[in-house]
């Protein structure tokens, strides 16, 4: 895994706990917009660092 793909899963990472954040805040609030955009980042960011580590296994192959 060379540098990009590190920070690539740093980033998305952090990304994917800050939108865990904000959905738990916006269960707490009761609003269920901000929940939903939440959700749909927090599945986008896992799927994204999914696809990364799924390059890195055929590449090592």
């Amino acid at each position: 895994m060379d540098n990009v793909d590190k920070f690539k899963v740093w980033l998305f990472s952090f990304l994917s706990g800050s939108d865990f954040f904000i959905m738990i805040h916006a269960i707490r609030i009761n609003n269920a917009l901000l929940s939903a955009l939440s959700g749909i980042g927090l599945c986008l960011t896992t799927f994204t660092v999914y696809d990364i580590f799924k390059k890195v296994e055929m590449e090592s192959e």
